[in-house]
């Protein structure tokens, strides 16, 4: 019995022998692993790699920048450039207003009132003047094919041969164009 007892102890410390060695080899191996460094040429090649994508990105971002600016100084521009479209659109009211008045005034009119009428047609023609000036263009809409873009369709009147079908018949409301954008779309009556 005490052989076999032996033979355990033994065969218990080889074992625990075996598991102390693989333990020492496994922290070898961690060991070697942490002390591997890497060499100066791979140093190198990594920090040209990072240098490479940080430039590309600081040229997509430069990129971004100047189109950013481009975009602001269009905006900027074309602010400018149509800042009075509203004002000339309240204008044109005014000017169909006196349009509206003129067209109803009697042709035979006292001398007491000739000299308002004047008054009145010259006003009238001055802020057209001006309009004109800014930018402001009467759309020539009569005769011309339908473009919903342009014009308003009021109503239709079946096609003729002198009108064939989508074209202007006749403008109830001039449209108006300030610069290369519509003002205000023509009212128009349109063949079908």
């Amino acid at each position: 019995m005490v052989g076999f007892k032996n033979e355990t102890l033994h065969g218990g410390s080889m074992t625990e022998d075996k598991s102390a060695e693989a333990e020492d080899s496994v922290e070898e191996d961690e060991v070697i692993e942490e002390v591997v460094e890497p060499t100066p040429a791979e140093l190198i090649a990594t920090a040209e790699a990072k240098a490479e994508a940080a430039e590309k990105e600081i040229g997509y971002r430069d990129a971004e920048i100047q189109n950013v600016q481009r975009r602001l100084a269009k905006e900027k521009s074309e602010l400018i450039q149509y800042a009075s479209m509203n004002l000339s659109r309240r204008m044109l009211t005014v000017i169909d207003d006196v349009d509206r008045a003129l067209e109803n005034i009697p042709t035979e009119v006292s001398d007491e009132i000739k000299p308002v009428l004047d008054g009145l047609k010259l006003l009238r023609d001055k802020t057209w003047m001006e309009l004109k000036a800014s930018g402001v263009a009467a759309m020539e809409s009569k005769g011309k094919a339908f473009n919903p873009k342009n014009h308003e369709a009021l109503t239709t009147i079946p096609a003729t041969d002198e009108y064939p079908a989508g074209t202007i018949i006749d403008v109830i409301e001039p449209g108006y164009m300030f610069k290369e954008r519509l003002l205000r779309a023509a009212k128009v009556v349109v063949s079908s």
